[in-house]
C-alpha cells in the first residue's frame, strides 16, 4: 500500500526536480520508472520474503486450531 500512495506525489516532485536541473521535461519516462520499476522491485522483494517464510498449510491449520481454542475459552 505504501507504493500506491507515494507514487503520484513522487512523480510530480521528480519531474519538477529534473526539469529544474536539466531543463528537460520527462514525465513519461519518470512515470514509467515509478509505476513499473518500483512494482518490479516490490514483487522481487515479495518473492524473496515468501521463499523464506515458515508458514506452511500445515502450520496454518495449527494456528487456526489455536485461535479457535482461544475463542472458546
Amino acid at each position: 500500500m505504501i507504493t500506491s500512495s507515494i507514487i503520484p506525489p513522487m512523480i510530480a516532485d521528480v519531474n519538477d526536480y529534473e526539469a529544474s536541473r536539466s531543463g528537460k521535461y520527462i514525465p513519461g519516462m519518470v512515470g514509467t520508472l515509478f509505476y513499473y520499476g518500483l512494482e518490479l522491485i516490490g514483487a522481487a522483494c515479495n518473492i524473496v520474503a515468501m521463499k523464506f517464510y515458515d508458514l506452511t498449510p500445515e502450520k496454518m491449520k495449527e494456528v487456526e486450531m489455536t485461535v479457535d481454542e482461544m475463542r472458546r475459552e
